[in-house]
């Protein structure tokens, strides 16, 4: 009889010890995937400019530092229609931009001194496998990102200027 007692408690003890080792497991992949959604859907800091294009207003972000460039709109699930980004280049060169957990697909628009250069609309990726991005082939000192389909809303082209507002381009 005790020889069955001690067979069940070592049941009990293996079983405890799996339970255990799964909930920890489990509770490891929770902080995990919290923390990775948390690190791509935290707002930003990027300070805000007033700016209007083809007579209409629009608020943008300016993404003036490596890291606001890098992180763009990646993981927003939405842009307000009157919003954007502005992305400011220290010098005038070739970026590429791709979309690496964009989840909106966006207008890009690239300038140099105020001139439009090239516009591209990019869909939001459907895959994790394939990034769409987009290398322009022309140089720019900046870069506009609007929702897709603004551009054309707006009757913008290459060729045409936008007034930057003074303070981002006197920084």
């Amino acid at each position: 009889m005790s020889r069955d007692i001690n067979q069940k408690r070592g049941m009990l003890q293996v079983n405890f010890k799996m339970m255990l080792v799964l909930c920890v497991a489990a509770a490891a992949i929770l902080l995990f995937f919290y923390w990775a959604r948390r690190s791509t859907t935290a707002p930003t800091a990027n300070r805000e400019v007033a700016m209007s294009i083809s007579g209409r207003a629009y608020i943008l972000e300016v993404a003036e530092t490596a890291e606001s460039r890098a992180r763009g709109l990646s993981g927003r699930s939405k842009m307000g229609e009157d919003r954007g980004m502005l992305f400011i280049f220290d010098r005038a060169g070739v970026y590429p931009f791709w979309m690496k957990d964009t989840l909106i697909p966006l207008d890009i628009i690239w300038l140099k001194d105020g001139e439009i250069k090239d516009i591209v609309t990019l869909e939001a990726p459907t895959s994790t496998l394939f990034t769409p991005i987009h290398m322009p082939l022309v140089l720019a000192d900046a870069a506009l990102e609007l929702n897709a389909g603004e551009a054309n809303k707006l009757g913008l082209e290459v060729g045409d200027r936008l007034e930057l507002p003074r303070r981002i381009i006197d920084k």
